[in-house]
């Protein structure tokens, strides 16, 4: 029977080598093999593009650039991303001291206009006092312990709930949530320090799980990634097309929500290159292909 996954990653390959589809894309025209090459290395890029994961302050800089990795943010990606390399380059960061950090930050941006979502978000998360609701450590501390957990788990031992406790501590909880940030922003943290099992309830992705699975939220959606990848992964296991998928551990959440958001961004190489003005074309093309392979189904719902 064919998988959710299988039917979209075939369609992200044919939307880039059928000429018909030119006009959806800036990436059609390579040929078959380069094209499967370069989607799988994008789908299984498990740390956010241009960062490591070595270090507690590795951890605080995708914390920052995923903080305006949204809708109409207080600066840009570029400029967050000078900030981050301005302060590396001027202090120590193996041994990193938050306050020095904080101070660097809220000066730097001192000048640039509905900043202070991001001065409050990054005093919370860089507070070295202990908070009760994580258990008597600091929130920087609670990261660090919950990314090796995560970081050890397997597919089928995913509990959906659990995964989405831990986001609702950065969006949601009131002793802890994190000023500006939702649970698709809070998500995506954990997703992009590499945590595979996390996924990203966005624009792209959002639309086409609900379809599937006839449930409407973020929480909702969220759940059900982790439920359509478990239900799928031993049959993706049992294909020797995607051996590659088994050589990672399996069929993570972060790599469902991959290449929904590749086919709707168009942004196979994770640099920005895209064709913005075709996406509502291209979900659409997500959506007839799932309709029509009969795929929308309760089997997937988590109620």
């Amino acid at each position: 029977m064919l998988t959710v996954f299988e039917l979209l990653y075939d369609l992200a390959i044919e939307i880039q080598i059928n000429p018909n589809f030119k006009h959806l894309t800036v990436h059609n025209g390579l040929g078959r093999a380069q094209v499967e090459a370069q989607l799988q290395h994008s789908i299984t890029k498990a740390v956010m593009p241009g960062e490591r994961i070595e270090t507690r302050w590795h951890k605080v800089r995708i914390f920052c650039r995923n903080y305006v990795n949204r809708a109409m943010p207080f600066t840009s990606g570029d400029r967050m991303l000078e900030m981050l390399n301005t302060f590396e380059k001027n202090h120590a960061t193996q041994e990193f001291q938050p306050a020095y950090f904080l101070a660097f930050a809220h000066d730097f941006f001192k000048d640039t206009p509905n900043s202070a979502d991001f001065n409050a978000a990054l005093s919370k998360l860089s507070n070295s006092e202990p908070i009760i609701a994580l258990q008597n450590i600091s929130y920087l501390d609670w990261v660090e312990r919950r990314w090796l957990y995560w970081v050890n788990q397997s597919v089928h031992n995913l509990d959906a709930e659990e995964v989405l406790s831990d986001v609702n501590i950065l969006c949601s909880n009131e002793e802890t949530k994190i000023k500006g940030i939702g649970l698709p922003l809070a998500a995506n943290f954990f997703a992009d320090m590499g945590l595979s099992v996390f996924a990203k309830p966005d624009l792209h992705v959002r639309p086409i799980i609900q379809l599937l699975t006839l449930e409407e939220g973020d929480a909702k959606v969220l759940k059900s990634i982790i439920k359509i990848c478990q239900t799928e992964d031993q049959a993706l296991r049992s294909s020797k097309r995607f051996s590659w998928l088994s050589d990672l551990g399996g069929l993570w959440p972060r790599y469902l929500d991959r290449i929904i958001y590749l086919i709707g961004s168009d942004n196979h190489l994770l640099n920005g290159t895209r064709n913005r003005q075709a996406a509502p074309e291209r979900r659409a093309l997500m959506r007839k292909a799932l309709i029509q392979n009969q795929m929308v189904s309760a089997r997937f719902a988590t109620y």
